[in-house]
C-alpha cells in the first residue's frame, strides 16, 4: 500500500514537472529529494570518499560533489580536501536531516569553538572538525538509518553554496 501511494505520488509530480525546469535543492524540497532513494538501486557503495572544498573566493565556493550514496551501518572513510587559500576557505563536512541546513548552519555560527555546530543539535547526524585552507583531513562516521540527508559546511556564510545529498541505501 504504502509503495502504492509514494508512486501515485510520484507520477502527480512527472505531472507537474516541466521537463525543462531547473530543480534547486532547496528546503522546499525535502518531497522530491526523499523519493530520490527509491531510485538508488541496493548495493555495495564505496567506503573511502574524497570530498574537495573547492574556489578561493565567497563566490566560488563549492563541494566537488553534489550527491554521495553509502550503505547504512558500514563505517564511511571520508577525506575533505580544503583546496581553499585563505582564512575564509575554512571548511567542515556536516550531515543534518534532509530540509534543515539553514537551522543547522544558523544555530551552528554561534559555536565557533565547536567547529561552528552547535553542541547538541538533533539534527546534525555526523560532523567533521574544521580543516584550514590547504589542509587535508580524514574522518570515519557510520548512518544506521535508510534515507535521503544533506551535507554542508557550516563556516558562516558557506552553507548554501556548499551543500549536497547523502543518500544511504540497504
Amino acid at each position: 500500500m504504502k509503495l502504492l501511494v509514494v508512486l501515485l505520488l510520484l507520477s502527480v509530480l512527472l505531472a507537474c514537472n516541466n521537463s525543462n525546469t531547473e530543480h534547486k535543492h532547496t528546503q522546499s524540497s525535502l518531497e522530491n529529494s526523499e523519493l530520490r532513494i527509491l531510485t538508488e538501486p541496493a548495493g555495495n557503495y564505496a567506503t573511502n570518499i574524497t570530498i574537495k572544498g573547492q574556489g578561493t573566493s565567497m563566490a566560488e565556493m563549492k563541494f566537488d560533489l553534489s550527491k554521495i550514496v553509502i550503505n547504512k551501518g558500514k563505517t564511511i572513510s571520508i577525506t575533505l580536501i580544503n583546496e581553499g587559500d585563505n582564512e575564509v576557505m575554512t571548511h567542515n563536512f556536516v550531515v543534518v536531516k534532509n530540509g534543515k541546513t539553514e537551522e543547522v548552519a544558523i544555530a551552528g555560527a554561534q559555536h565557533p569553538d565547536n567547529s561552528y555546530v552547535a553542541p547538541n543539535d538533533e539534527n546534525v547526524i555526523f560532523a567533521s572538525p574544521l580543516v584550514a585552507y590547504g589542509k587535508t583531513k580524514t574522518f570515519d562516521f557510520s548512518i544506521l538509518e535508510k534515507g535521503t540527508y544533506q551535507f554542508i559546511c557550516t563556516y558562516p556564510g558557506h552553507f548554501k553554496l556548499m551543500s549536497g545529498y547523502l543518500v544511504v541505501v540497504d
